[in-house]
């Protein structure tokens, strides 16, 4: 029996993707609640930015050498009624590309969104001047009064030596100060902060403080305040820096500069010590992290769709073919998607390293939570270990109901996970 079982799982593995693909089409009776509500959305409008920073975590550059470099027009409105539909608390909208390329998108977005809480990601190379940053605030300010919901808004301009001296296009400490003067000599109705990466020899936040004749108060490790001479004060905060993208090069000489991104999300953390960050708010601004029960969605400049840490890298949807409720049950047929949302992000790096921990070491190595899942599940038979395993957890937990139209999965809750690992460990060193 033992033999006829090893033989059907090896042919199993010999075709990976589509044994995968059937395991996810199975009409799975799950008894767990899908959560049809957003907290985080997460939009990249564009992959294209002018500064090309060398440690860019997207691989964003100047040119638009992409497949498809940006959302056009008709995904732009897709997306904001994705996002709206969502009832999403936060909106960010990021920097993975440069935000105020697709200006008319952005200020669209501001002033249709539902969300309560915005908060743009720029470099801030559009300052040049002081008619052009006066154009741009009052942008941002027109587009905010036209919200009928009147969101709290917040400006947030990266400001570290990467984007002001490294950069192949560095953006000027006078762009800084210009955004900061400007900004501070009347009310635009939004607010101001900047971050940047906390490095020990990183001097941009000294010399900014400098520029607009303001003062640097520390507030903690990761925090500081700048104070300006008319008493208005900005936030600047601290990030991580990541090793993915073109950052990839510099983990040799900076990882010992950051901290690991499993120890910067630890307010993620719950009260089982789970770090489910599908389900969480990052507001490093307030300096509050804080979980929801809503989902944090991600919209990447190509249209695709995904629950940030919760999707396996084939499970993304997109914006032209499914709207919020579709792409959610879209999501919800993984099992693994079920694990990560319910046990968190350590689940599924438990999983990866009974296969091999080489594969943990080096997706942590990333210092990247958006990569980490994809990263981990690149593998083909390691990407299958992890469903056929998170069905067998989630069918010991009883969450799933083995019927008689999923009678085939009865002899899987019934595998010893030894076996089923033996297997697995097999397939994986013969695909490398």
């Amino acid at each position: 029996m033992e033999a006829l079982l090893l033989q059907d799982l090896s042919g199993f593995f010999e075709n990976a993707r589509q044994a995968r693909k059937w395991l996810v089409a199975l009409p799975l009776q799950y008894n767990t609640e899908r959560i049809y509500k957003g907290a985080h959305a997460y939009i990249h409008l564009t992959g294209v930015c002018k500064v090309a920073c060398e440690h860019c975590m997207y691989s964003s550059d100047y040119t638009a050498r992409l497949p498809k470099p940006s959302l056009n027009s008709l995904e732009v409105d897709l997306a904001n009624k994705y996002i709206n539909d969502s009832g999403s608390q936060k909106l960010t909208i990021s920097g993975g590309g440069e935000p105020f390329l697709k200006l008319n998108a952005l200020l669209s977005l501001i002033s249709k969104s539902f969300v309560p809480h915005i908060e743009i990601d720029t470099a801030g190379d559009w300052a040049i001047s002081a008619n052009k940053t006066v154009k741009i605030l009052s942008s941002l300010s027109k587009a905010l009064e036209e919200n009928p919901n009147k969101p709290v808004l917040v400006l947030r301009i990266s400001a570290d030596k990467f984007h002001s001296v490294i950069a192949k296009n560095p953006v000027s400490i006078s762009n800084y100060a210009n955004i900061i003067r400007y900004w501070s000599e009347q009310e635009w109705g939004f607010k101001l902060a900047l971050r940047g990466l906390l490095l020990e020899d990183d001097e941009t936040s000294i010399l900014i403080a400098r520029a607009v004749l303001g003062n640097l108060e520390k507030v903690n490790d990761w925090n500081k305040l700048l104070v300006l001479p008319n008493g208005k004060t900005i936030p600047f905060t601290f990030n991580v820096l990541r090793f993915t993208g073109k950052g990839v090069n510099y983990v040799n000489s900076y990882s010992a500069k950051t901290i690991p991104m499993l120890d910067y999300y630890r307010p993620f953390h719950d009260e089982n010590d789970n770090l489910v960050l599908g389900m969480a708010i990052n507001d490093a601004v307030d300096g509050s992290y804080y979980k929801i029960k809503g989902l944090s969605i991600t919209i990447d400049y190509d249209g695709s769709l995904f629950i940030y840490t919760a999707t396996a890298p084939d499970m993304r949807a997109n914006l032209v073919t499914h709207n919020f409720v579709q792409s959610i049950d879209h999501f919800y047929r993984d099992p693994i998607t079920h694990v990560l949302l319910s046990d968190g992000l350590y689940s599924l790096l438990r999983l990866v390293a009974e296969i091999d921990e080489g594969i943990v070491t080096k997706s942590l190595q990333q210092n990247d939570m958006t990569a980490v899942v994809a990263s981990l599940l690149s593998n083909e038979n390691v990407l299958l270990y992890a469903t056929l395993r998170s069905v067998q957890m989630l069918i010991k937990a009883g969450k799933i109901g083995v019927s008689d139209n999923t009678a085939s999965l009865k002899f899987l809750s019934d595998v010893d996970k030894n076996i089923l690992l033996g297997v697995a460990q097999v397939s994986y060193r013969k695909s490398r």
